[in-house]
């Protein structure tokens, strides 16, 4: 059963670039050795290193609620089978995120990838993570395009058990702002509010 408060921002929710929402480039990191820069720098390339350019011609449509189902724009109802790809949850450079999205997608017939998700990786607080999360946000972008480009929705898990605290609804308040130019991304466990209260 779907709850409406938990789908309430189901694909309402569109992606800008995390550049722009975070403009956090490497030079505004201060006190870096160029050793760390380029390490930062090697790691964008490779975990980004399948990320393409966002094809909206092959997006999926908007969804929204009707009762239990969902239904896409023309009012048809919308059957989604996915898979789980872990491990932005446990590491802010994931293990090989985009080529298991597209490799769902393109030979498993997903049509919705399951990402999970950490709040103290998006804000770049985690241990490691020296570029103010930036890579984190690119890479997040980059799996939501992919699965787009593809026709298919991806599901963003803000991964904790526990009661909800003010960190986790503000993490989501900035995913929404952030992820706000693309039709594809929904919203699971911890639910984000609605974007009819946030901040434009």
């Amino acid at each position: 059963m779907i709850h409406k408060k938990r789908w309430s921002l189901l694909a309402t929710v569109h992606v800008v670039h995390a550049a722009m929402f975070f403009p956090l480039g490497l030079q505004a990191v201060e006190g870096l050795s160029p050793e760390a820069t380029a390490k930062i720098a090697a790691d964008k390339a490779k975990v980004l290193a399948l990320a393409e350019e966002p094809n909206r011609d092959k997006w999926p449509s908007e969804l929204r609620v009707s009762g239990n189902k969902i239904l896409n724009r023309q009012g048809r109802e919308v059957w989604l089978q996915g898979l789980n790809v872990l491990s932005l949850d446990w590491s802010p450079l994931g293990e090989r995120i985009l080529q298991n999205t597209k490799v769902g997608i393109e030979d498993w017939n997903a049509n919705l990838i399951r990402l999970a998700v950490k709040e103290h990786y998006w804000f770049g607080t985690g241990k490691g993570q020296v570029d103010g999360g930036e890579t984190y946000r690119e890479l997040v972008d980059a799996a939501i395009t992919l699965a787009a480009n593809r026709g298919a929705y991806v599901l963003l898990d803000l991964h904790r058990y526990r009661a909800p605290r003010q960190e986790h609804a503000s993490c989501w308040i900035c995913i929404v702002i952030a992820l706000r130019d693309r039709s594809t991304p929904t919203f699971g466990r911890t639910p984000p509010p609605d974007t009819r209260t946030t901040p434009r």
